[in-house]
């Protein structure tokens, strides 16, 4: 991709509109980056919404730059309410300033795009007006992406209906083995969140494709599911961020965690985090430290204050305050082998040498980082897709160990009980004593994750793959046709799947995913796609007024023969220098491009803009006299030449005096 990015005439804008909340934002920034490093004609604007009385991304988003090529925009906040006003309503109350936001972008370089967080799915409607595709960027894995996509299935289909109690296994396509309904994500079983849940799904479904922070080595099973979807499915991941460098990255209030760390052998240290939101009551507070202790192993834990309300962060302890939170003499009983702490700078702490094991909620960014330093995961989850993460890892890719796979918080916050020592000793001993077979997988899981992005991984191909949609070239002839408001016949074909293959026609059904939307129901009255052509026939019509051509040599013949000026958009073989002849030589034709190359293994050098081709096709609707006057005199000449008197019919016959002389 890198070599022929330099040869695109094309800059793309894509407009990308993250979930509230300064973890999302995070998440969408590394893959923006991710793309601006890979593709230099792609610009992107970030539309930030925030939610009230969010205080967290406005101190993120002021240490983020404004560049050539990325803008940030802050959209305008929806007024704090009580009680809060319900998410689906701040999307809804949100479309009118995405709407102008993006009104008011410059139009140079083009919208390509929106790329909306999996949450944001109501963002799709604004990118329709605006006749650009809508991807979601899915920040979970593939597995659970075809889980969502399975449920919608099952539930519109099937009346399918999900609870917490049932026992059911459902066989879910990205799954290789039954799914237990009590590991389907919260938002799936409560009947509080059936409208959520139907209207996420639904928002799923009118994606034009998906972007997963996944790597098709990771979740292969998965992967092969969506070969034959309805929708492209890019797995772009593992993005982390940062790439650590313990003592580099890490803030100076931490250094007594790292200190501490140093002095620990390698892979000996079980570190226990439970995520941004993660924290527990003080009963099972004191089951963990009963466990850490009977286990005797070394551990770090990130132990949290539980914040008042639900849905927003704990906080930490203060150091006077931990004695009466954990079982008497807990602290000095394990001052040789663990250390207690407040906030934990996970990826570093996952990146030190000392690290061996980690209790985890099994959130998705969490997973894609233990899997990554190659450290093992004790599952532990806590609330939304969790669950279905936890089965996944312990279960479908066998690379992490149980302590639960169902624990599951409330909407509110409730815990479903607590979970004793004996049973979070058992998995953290399984932790620190892994089966050869496991530990090899995590492992081999952990060299794929670092070579999936360089070049020859799947997650760079697929990268390389989405750039190619971006940059498409069918939808740019189809904004340049609309553009242009001529009227067309176009004769679009599907590209053969090896090299020097003939291409074949799509289906009818085919064409709204390979189109902008709405694009043939908005051109229905000036324009027709078909697939083969009978080229000389339609040449010959009366209506036809002009051809946009590859400039083969009997194409450009039979066009002079009937008149008909050409747009030149040279392929292959000869065809650039027929280009040439026509357009500057001759002065009978019009110039798309003159050097547009696809070369031996059937790879085109980038992407010709709409702009440039609407105004090769403007040009040939709006041919200048001179030109229509050379091509009407060359076709006269072409009807005439094989007529008696004519050169070509002087020539054939001195070709015959020449053959007859041989006798």
């Amino acid at each position: 991709m890198s070599e022929r990015v330099t040869t695109m005439e094309k800059a793309a804008r894509l407009v990308f509109i993250p979930g509230p909340g300064v973890g999302h934002l995070v998440s969408t920034i590394q893959f923006a980056n991710l793309l601006l490093e890979r593709h230099h004609h792609i610009s992107i604007t970030l539309l930030v919404i925030k939610l009230p009385s969010d205080t967290t991304t406005d101190a993120y988003t002021h240490s983020l730059i404004n560049s050539q090529r990325f803008q940030l925009i802050n959209l305008p906040e929806t007024p704090s309410t009580s009680p809060p006003t319900p998410m689906i309503e701040i999307f809804q109350l949100q479309k009118p300033h995405v709407r102008e936001a993006v009104s008011n972008l410059s139009p140079t370089p083009p919208l390509a795009a929106f790329v909306v967080d999996m949450f944001c799915t109501a963002m799709i409607d604004v990118a329709k007006e605006f006749h650009v595709p809508s991807l979601v960027f899915f920040t979970s894995g593939l597995a659970f992406l075809g889980l969502m996509l399975h449920l919608h299935t099952l539930t519109e289909e099937e009346n399918a209906e999900f609870n917490t109690e049932s026992d059911v296994e459902w066989v879910i396509p990205s799954f290789a083995n039954p799914v237990p309904t009590r590991t389907f994500p919260s938002i799936a079983l409560r009947k509080e969140w059936e409208e959520v849940f139907v209207n996420y799904r639904r928002g799923l479904k009118k994606a034009d494709g998906f972007i997963v922070n996944s790597f098709e080595e990771l979740e292969p099973h998965a992967a092969q599911s969506f070969l034959h979807g309805p929708q492209p499915v890019y797995a772009v991941g593992p993005i982390l961020n940062p790439k650590p460098k313990p003592h580099a990255n890490a803030h100076a209030d931490n250094a007594d965690i790292f200190d501490w760390l140093d002095q620990q052998p390698p892979s000996s240290v079980v570190f226990l985090c439970f995520g941004s939101m993660g924290s527990f009551g003080e009963d099972q507070v004191r089951e963990i430290a009963r466990a850490l202790e009977n286990s005797g192993a070394r551990f770090l834990w990130s132990l949290r204050k539980p914040a008042p309300k639900f849905m927003t962060p704990p906080s930490d302890y203060a150091p006077s305050e931990l004695p009466s939170i954990l079982p008497a003499g807990f602290l000095d009983r394990t001052a040789g082998i663990g250390k207690v702490i407040g906030w934990a700078p996970q990826a570093q702490i996952l990146a030190h040498r000392a690290t061996g094991g980690f209790v985890s909620h099994c959130g998705w960014n969490s997973s894609l980082e233990s899997i990554h330093f190659g450290v093992p995961i004790a599952t532990w989850p806590l609330y939304a897709e969790q669950q279905t993460n936890a089965f996944l890892l312990v279960r479908e890719l066998e690379i992490a160990l149980e302590i639960s796979l169902d624990y599951r918080v409330d909407f509110m916050g409730e815990a479903p009980g607590v979970l004793s020592a004996e049973k979070i000793e058992n998995g953290i001993r399984n932790l620190v004593e892994i089966d050869d077979e496991r530990r090899k997988r995590v492992v081999e899981a952990s060299e794929k994750s670092r070579k999936t992005l360089l070049e020859g991984g799947c997650s760079h191909s697929s990268l390389g793959r989405f750039i190619d949609y971006i940059m498409n070239q069918v939808r740019e002839i189809a904004r340049a046709l609309e553009n242009s408001g001529a009227r067309f016949l176009w004769s679009l074909r599907k590209p053969a799947p090896k090299f020097m293959t003939p291409p074949s026609d799509y289906a009818p059904s085919e064409l709204p995913s390979i189109l902008p939307a709405g694009f043939l129901d908005r051109t229905a009255g000036i324009g027709k796609v078909i697939g083969w052509a009978p080229q000389a026939q339609i040449l010959a019509h009366r209506a036809t007024g002009g051809f946009v051509s590859h400039c083969g040599w009997n194409s450009s013949l039979e066009s002079i023969h009937f008149g008909v000026p050409i747009a030149t958009w040279p392929l292959y073989a000869e065809q650039q220098t027929n280009a040439f002849l026509l357009v500057r030589e001759l002065e009978i034709a019009l110039e798309i491009s003159l050097d547009y190359r696809v070369d031996f293994m059937g790879e085109a050098p980038g992407v010709l803009s709409a702009e440039k081709i609407e105004n090769g096709i403007r040009n040939l609707v709006e041919i200048d006299d001179e030109r229509r006057k050379r091509v009407v005199e060359a076709s006269e000449k072409s009807r005439k030449t094989l007529l008696e008197g004519g050169c070509s019919h002087s020539s054939l016959g001195r070709f015959i005096d020449y053959i007859m002389n041989q006798v």
